[in-house]
């Protein structure tokens, strides 16, 4: 801990932030030196890459760094994410970071002119003579040699290096004061044909030191002298003079003393040509002896890192053994957030599934599909393709493994996937049978996302009592601690969600101010469980709440935490959404173009995540604000998407706006606001049919007693009944609607209500 400590001084970041998490990397103990960790998983994750982005910008004296990173075509998702930080963050720096990948590597980095791709090409001649003076030194090679090196190694540094250190160990030159000179022609087929034969060629000078070199291959790029003792035939000094060989020929590099020392191949590419000189059947017997060893000597590195017990468990073709450490490792990388390691450990796992016997094959795949789902969620949306396949796959199994306690866990989320793709229908379906399997559990954990999945299908649906009487149950038995626990199992407080269903509903229902009451606990209740998925949902579905309201100054005040929140936490599910509704603000305070440009790019990139879920909501705002622009063709063409999209999904919320927008849109053509459609139908035809849509409208907001939506129809209807002559029945029940409201006065459309019937005399 004091070294680490020494090491983080004066870099730029806050030791007492730093060093909890910096230790839980390296799995060193605290004790009582520093607080525990109290971030969630994924801000703690997020929190230490920032912070070793930090340690690797900054230099102890702020003097210039250069970094250099090799083979980035090896690294795994989280290095890629840190290097692809410090590549973000390097403009402002003073660093020269340089990395290295194959041509299949890839970047996703963002274009900016303070970093550029270079394509090596082979060394030029003089350039190859300088490599090879650098590994001879002071002393000049015969030209003829130099020559062939030159020729012969095509100008691949790694090749001239190697093929040059093989000359000189081979004895064909004589070592003078100044120079090496020919013994004697030199032998034909001395230099080797490829990098791996000259490779090859060094590895085969060590003679019976050779074997050593062979299993630390098969052990990896690094190892310990510990690890390689325990697995080799080998006394202690034994093992440790071969290993003073392989430094010697400069095969690897050490790091401190026997017995603790750990060794590394110089290169990725001498490791590789070791271990294939190896038979399979050999390499095989190696992996199971120094999987077998890692379990039995050394138990904490098999607890800390199981990937690596299970890589050669793999290797060693015992798959039996492999697949039990690859579900931990999948698992505890789940617990780190470091989902796509989760995903590609549990991956490796499942294809091994058919080496497990009978009796435990299903519960084992079930344990495999049930923590996959969790990591696709994170990774690619609710909505994924292979969420999806998990989950049918996790259905089946849970029909056959008798006493699973994954069943309710992996129908909720199969409601879940249904819902955020937008198949408002099937989740109705299954939210109930999601609120059965809780009850007879008898678990009071389950009651709250059960209650969840039901008053959140209810009120999509347009059922907005039985949402909220739904919401009221999961409600009443809140308890703080235990809606923690439903946060980490299930990904989201459900007492947030109900909160803002409730609100939801209660808006509909003509309740604004208790609305208004129910989503701001929700937000208060995110903000006090500290649970950043929580957190972003509460926030974003403000932004949703605050455009039922009409409140673009609130909008734009969730929006901007909504998108910090999601650029911190890589919640890429919430900013496309809520990127529609800042345009609808935008466009509503003046910037209408910039407006409708910014929900269609929001749209655009929540459906092409399989969202799909409130985009009947969306459709309806960006129809509106279309046709504030007069851009009439394309106003009424969302307008038909959002309706076939309602009835196609089941959506009935916001549906009857629809039919609203579509009666206020032919109005204003029958008036001459807009523009009239091309065939020239005629003011009266107008009339009749803004009439019918409207009218339509108000039955169907009143079937769903959305008194909030029933308002804004008789609005419209009343401009409508008043050019077509008798607008008195209508203005009664307008009357009527608005004196039947008990809150929410001062909201937009109870004022515009209002003063519509002040003018009109009712």
């Amino acid at each position: 801990m004091e070294r680490l400590e020494y090491r983080v001084a004066g870099r730029g970041v806050d030791v007492q932030e730093a060093l909890p998490l910096l230790a839980a990397l390296f799995s060193i103990p605290t004790g009582d030196r520093y607080p525990a960790i109290a971030l969630p998983p994924a801000r703690q994750r997020q929190r230490t890459l920032e912070i070793l982005a930090d340690l690797l910008l900054h230099a102890p004296s702020g003097v210039p760094v250069l970094l250099l990173v090799e083979d980035l075509h090896w690294a795994d998702p989280s290095t890629l994410e840190l290097v692809g930080a410090l590549v973000a963050r390097q403009a402002n720096h003073p660093l020269l970071m340089v990395c290295t990948t194959r041509p299949e590597g890839s970047v996703s980095w963002p274009a900016a002119a303070h970093w550029r791709e270079i394509e090596v090409v082979a060394l030029e001649q003089s350039d190859a003579r300088n490599l090879i003076a650098g590994v001879v030194g002071r002393k000049t090679l015969p030209e003829e040699v130099m020559q062939q090196l030159i020729e012969r190694t095509g100008g691949v540094p790694l090749f001239v290096e190697a093929v040059t250190r093989t000359i000189i160990e081979t004895g064909v030159l004589r070592e003078l004061d100044d120079r090496y000179e020919l013994t004697g022609p030199l032998p034909p087929g001395l230099i080797p044909a490829t990098v791996h034969d000259s490779l090859m060629a060094r590895i085969d000078r060590l003679g019976p030191d050779k074997a050593v070199a062979q299993l630390a291959s098969a052990i990896g790029r690094e190892f310990g002298f510990e690890l390689l003792l325990s697995v080799s035939d080998k006394t202690a000094n034994g093992l440790e003079y071969a290993l003073n060989r392989l430094v010697e020929l400069d095969l690897v590099s050490q790091s401190g003393v026997a017995p603790t020392s750990t060794y590394t191949f110089k290169h990725a590419l001498i490791q590789d040509a070791a271990y294939e000189s190896l038979l399979r059947k050999t390499r095989q017997e190696y992996h199971g002896t120094i999987a077998s060893s890692l379990v039995a000597n050394f138990p904490d590195v098999a607890a800390k890192r199981p990937e690596l017990v299970a890589q050669h468990f793999s290797r060693a073709g015992l798959g039996a053994k492999a697949i039990g450490y690859w579900l931990s490792a999948g698992q505890q990388a789940l617990g780190r957030a470091a989902n796509h390691e989760a995903i590609a450990h549990l991956k490796r796992g499942l294809e091994l599934i058919n080496d497990v016997p009978d009796a435990e094959r299903l519960s084992m795949e079930l344990e495999f599909q049930a923590a996959l789902a969790p990591a696709f969620t994170a990774t690619q949306g609710w909505a994924s393709p292979e969420l999806d396949r998990a989950y049918r796959r996790a259905g089946e199994l849970v029909d056959l493994v008798a006493g699973t306690p994954h069943r309710l866990p992996v129908l909720w989320g199969t409601w879940a996937y249904h819902f955020v793709a937008g198949r408002v229908g099937e989740s109705l379906a299954l939210a109930p049978q999601v609120l059965e399997l809780a009850t007879s559990v008898g678990n009071p954990l389950l009651i709250p996302p059960a209650r969840h999945a039901t008053a959140c299908s209810h009120c999509y649906h347009g059922d907005f009592h039985a949402s909220i009487e739904h919401a009221n149950a999961g409600l009443a038995v809140f308890d703080l601690e235990q809606e923690r626990l439903i946060a980490r199992n299930f990904g989201h407080g459900s007492s947030v969600c109900l909160l803002s269903f409730k609100g939801d509903a209660l808006w509909m229902l003509g309740f604004p101010d208790q609305a208004l009451a129910a989503s701001d606990e929700s937000l208060a209740l995110a903000r006090q469980l500290n649970h950043m998925p929580s957190l972003a949902w509460a926030v974003s579905y403000k932004t949703w709440f605050h455009h039922l309201l009409r409140d673009p100054v609130r909008i734009n005040e969730m929006a901007d935490e909504a998108v910090r929140l999601s650029n911190e936490e890589g919640f890429a599910f919430w900013e496309p959404m809520v990127a529609v509704y800042r345009g609808w603000a935008m466009a509503t305070q003046g910037k209408v173009d910039e407006g409708i440009a910014h929900m269609r790019d929001g749209l655009a990139r929540y459906r092409a995540a399989g969202n799909g879920c409130t985009q009947v909501h969306m459709l309806a705002a960006l129809a509106e604000v279309l046709w504030d622009a007069r851009q009439v063709d394309e106003a009424f063409s969302v307008l038909r998407e959002g309706m076939a999209l309602a009835k196609a999904t089941d959506e009935g919320f916001y549906e009857p706006e629809f039919y609203r927008l579509k009666g206020k849109f032919l109005f204003d053509q029958a008036m001459g606001i807009a523009e009239p459609p091309k065939a020239g139908t005629d003011r009266a035809t107008l009339l009749a049919s803004a009439q019918s849509n409207v009218r339509l409208a108000l039955e169907m907001s009143r079937i769903q007693q959305a008194k909030s939506l029933e308002l804004r129809a008789l609005m419209t209807l009343c401009d409508v009944q008043r050019e077509l002559g008798d607008a008195s029945q209508v203005r009664q029940s307008l009357a009527d609607v608005l004196a039947s409201f008990t809150e929410g006065f001062e909201t937009p459309d109870l004022v515009d209500a209002r003063a519509m019937v002040e003018q009109v005399g009712v």
